[in-house]
């Protein structure tokens, strides 16, 4: 029986938000053995950053 491999919970051009940081959309999400890191472009000036989804957890932001 194949074993399901886990799923990235963020998916790349989803709006998040994070505590911190504020709004952001994400670039690019990477399984990385039991956690996900998630490169994500934030606004006012904070730019790229990189994090990890277990340790940095973010809201998705509706789209309307």
């Amino acid at each position: 029986k194949p074993v399901a491999r886990p799923q990235p919970q963020y998916k790349s051009g989803q709006r998040v938000r994070h505590s911190h940081y504020g709004n952001g959309i994400v670039l690019e999400s990477q399984l990385e053995g039991r956690d996900e890191m998630v490169t994500v472009l934030f606004a006012q000036g904070i730019g790229v950053k990189k994090l990890l989804g277990g340790m940095a957890p973010m809201e998705l932001v509706s789209e309307h």
